[in-house]
Order: structure tokens, then C-alpha cells, then sequence
């Protein structure tokens, strides 16, 4: 997310099923670098909204001062099925190294790509996917 806006007046705000979740505007300088967030919910069906607030001041949306941007809004798949396991690539209950090299070779183009070896749902199976497998193995 980038909020535009006025330091403390203007701003971005985030909702989850009408919670709030995360409120963002420009810092005391006016600046507003791109930043990364994350937000994990329970399976199921969720609202997620986001609201400009302005605060009546005025200001021109024209010239991108009174505005925010949202961009790259990556959503995990609606199921892993009911005995799939994350990660659990040769579908054996398991996730062990076994599961890893299955998606070095997938990355290296020894395989063809599935993409439930895409570990962070964001569309590619890269190395990205396996530094996680990894993680997820180490417990960390």
C-alpha cells in the first residue's frame, strides 16, 4: 500500500469482515514508500475493504495528493483439499526433503510445474517456494 494524504489527517484504512485491521497515512514528511503487509484469515468467505479517509480539508486528487494505491493482492487458494498437506508434494502425509528436491526440479525445469508448489500463492514456482519448504521443515 502508498497513502497520499496530509500527516495524520489523511489516510488508509483496511478491513477484515468490517474490523479494522491496519490504518496507514503519509509520515510527518509527506512521504509515502510503498510498504508490504500481510493479513492471515481462516478459510471461508471474508469482505475485505479498503476506505480513503480525507479529512474536508480540500486537496486535488488530480495531482495524486489526496489518494492511496493498492497493488499485488495475493490470495491463497480457496482449498488445499481436505488431505492436503502445505508443502506435501508427493502427497505422502509428509513434508521432508523428499517434497524439496520434487520442486528444485520443478524450478530447474526437470519436471513439469504444479502449482501447489507455489508455497506463497504468488503465481510462480520459484526458489522463493523452496526457501519456505525449507522453513516450514526447520519449524521456522
Amino acid at each position: 500500500y502508498s497513502p497520499s494524504g496530509l500527516y495524520f489527517y489523511d489516510g488508509l484504512e483496511f478491513y477484515i469482515d468490517n474490523e479494522m485491521v491496519g490504518q496507514y497515512s503519509p509520515d510527518e514528511n509527506g512521504n509515502t514508500p510503498w510498504v508490504f503487509s500481510s493479513f492471515p484469515v481462516e478459510s471461508g468467505t471474508h469482505t475485505f475493504t479498503w476506505s480513503y479517509i480525507k479529512d474536508g480539508a480540500g486537496g486535488a486528487t488530480d495531482m495524486e495528493e489526496d489518494c492511496s494505491w493498492v497493488d499485488y493482492i495475493t490470495f491463497p487458494p480457496a482449498s488445499l483439499g481436505d488431505d492436503s498437506v502445505l508443502g506435501d508434494m508427493n502427497g505422502d502425509g509428509s513434508v521432508n526433503v523428499q517434497d524439496i528436491v520434487m520442486i528444485i526440479n520443478m524450478v530447474i525445469g526437470n519436471t513439469d510445474v504444479d502449482l501447489n508448489a507455489d508455497i506463497n500463492y504468488d503465481g510462480a514456482v520459484d526458489v522463493l517456494d523452496i526457501v519456505l519448504l525449507v522453513n516450514i521443515i526447520l519449524g521456522s
